[in-house]
């Protein structure tokens, strides 16, 4: 059964789409939710000043996530923790008990090298869920966490759209270094901060200890990477500290939403050196992942949660790891807060406005062939033909970029459709990419498919 810490947990959790985990840990992280229902919430702060700052700057952020998360606004109260201990017995009569669980630790409060950034000791390679989708990432981040020294895949390069597990596999990494060698000096920062702390160097003139901090370690983990192209001054830092780094046999891992190549913004220095290592990406967990991801995440909080229940999620929310996750959190939290059972309207209810009405979950090839072909004047049958006239190739170009985008589908399993091999298949979404990248008008039509595909247009 979940706690009111489990709840408070989950909250705080989703703040991390809006707020720094900095930020979190220093306002609300050090909160207790001591007590919840539908009328109130009932926080224990540590002390007088961070009671005064919650009341005064922070309840409404505290109250817009319960709303969120929970689905109603109950009425926020705050204790200082030094005028203790409270009589809670005006809120909890006849309520459910107030667990305390004093002796756990915040993960906020294991800091690492560099001020500001927080190890996630529940980030293990034990608990990453792996799928087809992210398998190469993580052999790939195993084999660098394993063996830092004169490892071939240096640098380590993670890409892929945010929420599927790349901060994930960095703390990981950084984890199984740490078990290896607590004595190793590891700095994990993400690239925005690594650009702040570089200002506040040149303004207060000790870029020297900024060089020294940065350039002498072992290993260097940089989440968001993305964040330095663009910068100037960043990137030529960052260009000198890399190859500091990577001359003294230290290991460089990075993570980006996107492939250095699609950093329009970056130099071309620095994006050889993140080609020269390792580039590893993760893609949208298929069908079986989510099932499996949500039905650890429901195993870890010792819910029951069945099959259809999974299954129903599954269909329904496909853009990442974070939000299977988090409707997890959020039926489990309701469960506990309503005392019922976890059923399939339940469920449904707790997450509809996760769900938008106009998705389509069961996009079939089927329906995209019959929309291309109505839409090019090609029959279905010729899109799916042998024929290699100029007009079919490439209306079955766009078919098989947008089954590929649009559904779990293989490569090797959209070629049996259109009996083809895999390697094919992925020279037609290839045609497809390049050809948006320099024709806009041709980007807008195959969004205007995408739409239609969808419903989300007549």
């Amino acid at each position: 059964m979940q706690t009111f810490d489990d709840v408070w947990a989950v909250i705080c959790e989703a703040m991390n789409e809006e707020y720094s985990r900095p930020f979190i840990s220093v306002w609300f992280a050090n909160l207790k939710l001591a007590f919840l229902d539908e009328n109130v919430a009932v926080f224990i702060a540590k002390s007088e000043f961070f009671r005064k700052g919650i009341e005064e700057k922070h309840k409404d952020k505290i109250s817009k996530y319960l709303i969120g998360t929970l689905g109603y606004d109950p009425e926020i109260i705050v204790l200082n923790d030094e005028e203790g201990p409270h009589d809670l017995s005006a809120y909890t009569s006849g309520k459910k008990p107030v667990t305390d669980n004093t002796e756990t630790t915040s993960e906020a409060e294991v800091k690492i090298d560099i001020p500001q950034a927080v190890q996630n000791h529940s980030y293990t390679f034990e608990n990453f869920i792996v799928g087809s989708s992210n398998k190469f990432a993580h052999a790939a981040s195993m084999a660098v966490a394993n063996n830092p020294i004169d490892n071939e895949y240096n640098p380590l390069f993670i890409h892929g759209p945010s929420g599927l597990g790349k901060t994930h596999l960095l703390n990981a990494i950084m984890n199984r270094m740490r078990e290896h060698n607590p004595n190793a000096k590891i700095v994990y920062v993400k690239g925005d901060d690594f650009t702040n702390k570089l200002i506040e160097a040149i303004t207060n003139k000790t870029t020297a200890q900024f060089r020294n901090t940065f350039r002498t370690v072992d290993a260097l983990l940089i989440d968001d990477v993305q964040f330095i192209a663009g910068k100037e001054s960043t990137q030529e830092e960052f260009f000198h500290t890399f190859n500091a780094i990577y001359e003294e046999g230290g290991q460089i891992i990075l993570a980006s939403d996107r492939p250095p190549r699609e950093m329009a913004t970056l130099e071309d220095r620095l994006q050889n050196r993140f080609e020269s290592g390792i580039l590893a990406d993760i893609q949208p967990p298929n069908l079986e992942l989510r099932i499996a991801i949500m039905k650890d995440k429901a195993a870890k909080k010792g819910a029951e949660i069945s099959y259809d229940i999974l299954n129903y999620l599954a269909e329904n929310l496909t853009s990442n790891v974070r939000q299977l996750e988090g409707a997890i959190n959020k039926i489990c939290a309701q469960s506990f807060l309503i005392n019922t059972p976890i059923t399939f309207e339940m469920a449904k209810t707790a997450v509809a406005d996760m769900i938008s009405p106009k998705s389509k979950a069961n996009v079939s090839p089927d329906l995209i062939i019959e929309i291309v072909s109505r839409r090019d004047g090609i029959s279905a049958d010729d899109i799916k033909s042998k024929k290699r006239t100029s007009s079919i190739a490439f209306s079955r170009h766009k078919c098989v970029y947008l089954i590929h985008k649009l559904t779990d589908m293989s490569y090797g399993k959209i070629g049996e459709i259109f009996k083809r091999d895999r390697t094919t298949m992925m020279s037609s979404v290839d045609t497809v990419k390049n050809e948006i990248k320099i024709n806009s008008i041709y980007e807008e039509e195959i969004n205007s498919l995408i739409k239609e595909i969808k419903g989300e247009e007549a």
